[in-house]
């Protein structure tokens, strides 16, 4: 099956995650280091292992940053 991921915005992926077919990872959402990500991530939700499961904290769910007001300051 290749269905797509979607990875909505503001979400985290950490190194070496693999996210199978079909999965949304939800906005604002943290997946942990090694994670194998079967299942959808909700919203704001942090998830990490393998198989991937929810850890009791939350991540805020109000994103009001822009990556790229921190980049047009610092350009050479």
């Amino acid at each position: 099956m290749n269905a797509k991921i979607i990875i909505y915005d503001y979400a985290w992926i950490a190194i070496n995650v693999i996210i199978l077919s079909g999965v949304h990872i939800g906005k604002g959402a943290v997946v942990g280091a090694g994670s194998v990500v079967r299942k959808d991530v909700a919203a704001g939700v942090i998830v990490a292992g393998n198989p991937a499961k929810p850890l009791l904290k939350e991540r805020s769910k109000e994103f009001n940053y822009n990556p790229c007001e921190f980049l047009a300051g610092n350009k050479a």
